[in-house]
């Protein structure tokens, strides 16, 4: 297993890149020159890097799905916001309650409805909380 980069140590790297720009185009090179470069683009005032340089070894059918149970998930959270806010609950404890349990459900069904052999990373911690 390779080891872990903290992100201080990504930064601290960063720091010490060597940056190539030209106009809203930028590529930035590890100092020793180890690993992908990073292409950056200028959209708007700010520098961003294009997230197909982050799947271009992914399978498409594979960043749809994330694309999918990201916004399945977004609506889930949305929902139960909705239902805090509008005081449907009497105490946090019974939100948490009830909101693990409908969330489980809609989990449950949103992976049958897509023939999943495995729940989205969407599901509740059983843990302490």
């Amino acid at each position: 297993m390779p080891p872990r980069i903290s992100s201080a140590t990504t930064l601290s790297q960063l720091d010490v890149a060597v940056e190539t720009i030209d106009g809203d185009s930028a590529v930035v090179i590890s100092q020793d020159g180890r690993g992908d470069p990073f292409k950056l683009k200028k959209v708007s005032g700010q520098w961003q890097i294009a997230a197909s340089d982050f799947s271009k070894d992914v399978d498409p059918s594979r960043i749809q799905q994330s694309i999918d149970d990201m916004n399945f998930s977004a609506t889930l959270i949305e929902q139960y916001a909705g239902d805090v806010n509008s005081g449907k609950y009497k105490t946090a404890n019974e939100a948490k309650e009830l909101i693990q349990l409908q969330m489980r459900a809609a989990i449950e069904a949103y992976a049958n409805s897509r023939g999943a052999a495995t729940l989205p990373s969407t599901a509740p911690s059983s843990g302490p909380g």
